[in-house]
This record gives C-alpha cells, structure tokens and sequence, in this order.
C-alpha cells in the first residue's frame, strides 16, 4: 500500500521546530521553479534566477520552489507564501503548507488541514487529518490517520465530490486516479465512477537517489504502469494492456519515453514499448527538457551524470545525486545535484551556476 510506506507524492512542506522536511514527488506536475530557485546563504533561504543572478536576497527560515507565482516561506517555525518580489503576500503563520495548485493550497491549522487560496482566505475550512493539492478539480483527503478511515476526493467548495471508500487513492492524472478497493487497485474518472476495474497489486515504482519509494501509478502520456506477478507492464486508459509486463522497474513516461529496469540495469522504451537506449546504467530517472539523469555505477559508489535522448553522456557523471528526495532532473533549464560536501544548481551544459558555500 503505497501510503503506508512513503507519501512521496505530497510535496508539502511540514514544519519541524524552525527547520522544513521537504517530501518531493516527481513524475509530479509539481515542482516547476518558474525560473526562481531557492538558496541558501548565511542561514537564511532566498531565491535566484536560471542564470544565477540572486532575484530575493536570503532573508528566510526556509523556501520552496514557485508554483503559480508562489513559493512556500517559513519564519518563526511558521510555514507562510512569498510572491517574486520577495513579498510575504500570506505571512507565515501555519504549521504545514503545501504548494498552490489550480489556485488553492492545502494549509495545517490547529492540527487540521483547510485550503486557502492567493490571497490567504481560508476557502474550505480545515477539516482533514490529510490533504492532497487539487488536480482536475479534486483534491485527495482523509477524516483521519486510522486505516480504517478511507479516501475521498473533495471539489473546490470542500463538498464530497466522491465519498470516501477507498482504503489508497492517487492524485488525479490525465483525468483518472488510481484507487484501492478490497486490496485491489484499478482506475475511476473524476465522478468516481470506476473505469478500469481493480486488479493490479501496485502502481509503478520510482528510485530517487537509489532509494525505492511507490510510485502513484498515474496515468502519463496515455499509459500508466501496472504490477502483474511480479513484473511491471503498461495499460492504456481502456484497461488494455499495451506493453507486457516484463519490467523488474518502471518509471512513468516522460517526454516520450519511461525508465525501465531490465536484470538490475536501467534503459528507457518508447510507448510501443521498444527499447530506445539500452539498459547499462546502475540507476535512471525520467527524462526532463531533454535529458535524463543517470548513474554509471552502483547505488552506493556511483556518480550521477546527464545523458540525452541518444543515450550519449553529455553531462560528465561526478554528482552524488540530488538534495533531499527531490529527483534529479532539469527544471526550467538548471538542475539541483548534490556534491560531497556541499550542493548547487547546473545548466545544461553542465556548467555550474550557484553552489552553497561550504560550512
């Protein structure tokens, strides 16, 4: 049960005394940096540009990336939003926050999760032991923590748009969301009517920095991921299996392509499920603005580099991974990668654009 062991796909922020644990998804649509990256310089978090320049002088607890013209804050332990001009427009005041998303964000208050929307009205009062951004005009929550206490999905007015009965559900994707009834996962439209029925054991998995953590199993390109026996395939949205299973690992389909694991090595297959580069890498992650980041060696000695769609390095390998769990991929033209001993951005050239002076 993939909430069980790691919400991955939450990318929110939740405050622990003054500092921020940052839990990313990735094949997420969240995460676009809107070309301001956050840094971190004297103790304090502010945000540059993708050519390095520093656009927010460092002036906060901690800082996400933008998202909709916005970007999570913390001051005081107090979790709050900035806009580009480096402006607190929600001053922090929440003990969690989440980014925005279709103009609403998921805020904790008084041990409860609302939605407030940009210019800080609580819309939908707090009232979940868990919420999800919105993602096709539905947002993901539960009443409580219990496991016996289900999924549903709310609209934008708070109002039960599917009841809860689901014992895991995905964020919406394309239109449908992964769900599981009675052990089962299959799909539903955004009615909760189910579209493909429950039979799979699990979605697809992800690697970041090495470490395995359940995927979502959303849909991507038209094809989503799907566990049979104990190999991995993809359906398309009629339920049809389109790429037999034969996977040990897949990742969701990206630019065309998706990571697959083949005897402990990582290629990527196109969406007839052709093999398009080779699998001969340690580790892989998704393609993104032209190039997939990959490990030439092992989960514990090898070094991360950037090839393009030919399979070629173009991006010499000497990275220890990304920061975090945030997967290591380019967005809006620079790449977060962590060094030995320190971490910064990288253009696509591989040219080094901002590093965080070491300690």
């Amino acid at each position: 049960m993939f909430h069980k062991l790691i919400y991955h796909s939450f990318r929110y922020l939740v405050l622990i005394s003054a500092f921020i644990l940052s839990v990313i998804i990735d094949g997420c649509s969240q995460g676009v940096s809107e070309k301001y990256f956050p840094i971190y310089e004297n103790s304090k978090w502010g945000y540059i540009d993708n050519k390095g320049v520093k656009v927010i002088e460092p002036k906060f607890e901690g800082g996400g990336d933008f998202t909709e013209g916005m970007a999570i804050i913390v001051n005081n332990g107090k979790g709050g939003y900035t806009d580009k001009k480096g402006e607190p427009v929600i001053k922090p005041q929440y003990d969690g926050v989440f980014y925005f998303s279709e103009g609403l964000a998921a805020v904790l208050k008084d041990g409860k999760w609302g939605f407030i929307d940009k210019q800080g009205k609580m819309v939908i009062a707090p009232a979940f032991a868990i919420a999800q951004k919105f993602v096709n005009g539905r947002a993901r929550v539960k009443e409580g923590l219990s496991l016996q206490i289900k999924w549903g999905y709310i609209d934008r007015t708070g109002k039960w748009a599917i009841n809860p009965k689901f014992e895991d559900a995905s964020d919406f994707s394309e239109g449908l969301a992964m769900v599981s009834i009675n052990g089962k996962f299959g799909y539903i439209d955004t009615t909760g009517k189910v579209v493909i029925e429950p039979r799979y054991d699990i979605g697809s998995i992800e690697k970041i920095n090495g470490i395995p953590v359940y995927n979502t199993g959303n849909f991507s390109e038209g094809l989503a991921a799907v566990l049979v026996g104990e190999k991995y395939g993809f359906i398309n949205k009629k339920g049809e299996m389109v790429i037999k299973p034969q996977y040990t690992y897949v990742g969701e389909f990206s630019e065309d392509l998706a990571v697959v694991g083949v005897n402990d090595k990582y290629g990527f297959i196109d969406n007839t499920g052709k093999i398009k580069i080779e699998p001969k890498f340690g580790l892989a992650e998704s393609f993104s603005e032209g190039l997939a980041a990959v490990n030439t060696g092992s989960i514990l000695e090898g070094k991360w580099g950037f090839i393009d769609k030919n399979g070629k390095l173009v991006i010499e390998a000497k990275y220890e991974g990304s920061v975090n769990l945030d997967p290591l991929k380019f967005r809006s033209g620079l790449a977060q990668v962590k060094l030995k001993d320190t971490w910064g951005y990288i253009d696509k050239s591989g040219k080094m654009i901002w590093v965080k002076k070491k300690s």
